[in-house]
């Protein structure tokens, strides 16, 4: 199993999206869907990240969501 690294936008996009230190706490298990890195690694950019409850977070990157 690969460990994938989602890269996500600027710190100050992710708060004006209402993202805080914890939103997210290590080991919690999410679905993100984004974009594979050009490189082909185990790297992508994050757009939108599910959690188990059914709550979406958008990644504050330059990709709009849908």
């Amino acid at each position: 199993m690969a460990k994938w690294r989602f890269e996500l936008g600027a710190p100050n996009a992710l708060i004006r999206l209402g993202w805080k230190i914890d939103t997210i706490k290590a080991g919690t298990a999410v679905e993100v869907e984004g974009f594979r890195a050009k490189a082909g690694g185990p790297v992508a950019n994050g757009r939108s990240i599910k959690l188990a409850d059914g709550r979406e977070l958008f990644s504050g990157g330059s990709t709009p969501a849908r």
